[in-house]
């Protein structure tokens, strides 16, 4: 596997520097695309013994590797991220908090709150996880949703706003079927 090359340093012509400070790299395997096969075999005649299948098949799989920025150091100063483990995807993190420092006090922190857009969509995917090597089928089922930004000092927040009426997996249909109509007049 190639890795990326991940910046360390800037310095100016005048000696200042900026050091980046980043994790080590973890190889994860992500799904790059699938077929999905929602569909039922009919055979009036049972020529054919197959189960019905209803469920995502013929999937391609890549590994990559990630690291997350851990800190940024600079002169009298720094800048601190947080991570911690996310669902909807194997193996990965989210940002957590930013704690910025200026003559090494903290004079800033920002911390995120998420929660997930959930769908109930029942295709069977227990295989597919098992092969990206997932403990749970949330790589299918979530979406990270970013619910408020809060500056920790100052208790001043901001806040975002989703439309979830929709399930994750039917919403795409409705779009799709909707375009279509569109189409034919």
């Amino acid at each position: 596997m190639v890795y990326p090359r991940i910046l360390s340093r800037i310095e100016d012509t005048k000696g200042n520097k900026v050091d980046f400070y980043t994790s080590n790299v973890t190889n994860n395997y992500r799904l790059t695309g699938c077929k999905n096969s929602r569909f039922f075999y009919t055979d009036p005649n049972n020529w054919y013994q197959q189960p019905s299948v209803k469920g995502l098949t013929d999937c391609s799989k890549q590994q990559t590797g990630e690291s997350y920025i851990e800190r940024i150091e600079f002169t009298n100063g720094k800048i601190e991220f947080d991570w911690t483990t996310r669902e909807g995807i194997n193996n990965s993190k989210k940002l957590s908090s930013i704690k910025i420092y200026n003559n090494y006090k903290l004079i800033k922190q920002y911390d995120f709150t998420y929660d997930y857009f959930v769908s109930t969509d029942n295709l069977d995917t227990n295989g597919i996880a098992t092969w990206l090597g997932a403990t749970n089928n949330n790589i299918f089922t979530h979406r990270l949703r970013l619910l408020n930004v809060t500056e920790s000092l100052t208790n001043e927040r901001y806040s975002f706003g989703y439309n979830s009426n929709y399930n994750l997996l039917i919403l795409s249909r409705i779009i799709k079927r909707h375009s279509r109509q569109k189409q034919n007049y």
